[in-house]
């Protein structure tokens, strides 16, 4: 009796054993799985990036988007990027963009005074910061207070307001 119950107590412990050792993952794979494996190891692909190296002046030229500062106003043309001439990428990432200009002119008041009569003069070549939806830079007025700006966006800006700051 008692040779039977220490035989199926080790029968027992034997299987227990075994299924703990089943459920769990050896140590060697362990190891194996958690390197990294090196570069050569991976198939060989070659990357063709492709990227957008768009000359803007040349871009504005070829929209025909080249007004004069004085001509105050906001215009937008959309363009493809492979189809274009001002693209010097030789493997252009081909999209619909939106070539954005805001020709501006900024006139400033003296900060203290009288309301009444106002005079104001032009915020002659100064530089501002500007912000158009995602997009923003700076830009820099002429001596009669114009300016102009350019920027490229994947979409259309027209429903963003534009801002000027005067300062850092």
């Amino acid at each position: 009796m008692i040779i039977k119950k220490l035989f199926s107590l080790s029968v027992l412990a034997s299987c227990s054993l075994i299924l703990c050792n089943c459920s769990s993952t050896p140590e060697s794979i362990k190891k194996k799985s958690a390197l990294p494996k090196s570069h050569s190891s991976y198939p060989k692909y070659e990357l063709h990036k492709t990227y957008n190296d768009i000359d803007v002046d040349a871009l504005i030229r070829e929209l025909q988007m080249n007004s004069p500062f004085n001509k105050v106003g906001f215009v937008e043309k959309s363009f493809n990027s492979c189809r274009i001439r001002s693209n010097r990428s030789p493997r252009p990432k081909c999209q619909r963009l939106f070539l954005g200009k805001v020709n501006y002119k900024v006139m400033c008041r003296r900060s203290t005074g009288t309301v009444q009569t106002v005079n104001l003069r032009p915020l002659n070549n100064s530089r501002l910061r500007w912000k158009k939806g995602k997009q923003k830079g700076y830009t820099r007025t002429n001596s009669q207070g114009f300016g102009s700006i350019y920027y490229i966006t994947p979409t259309p800006s027209r429903n963003h307001a534009m801002y000027l700051y005067l300062g850092h």
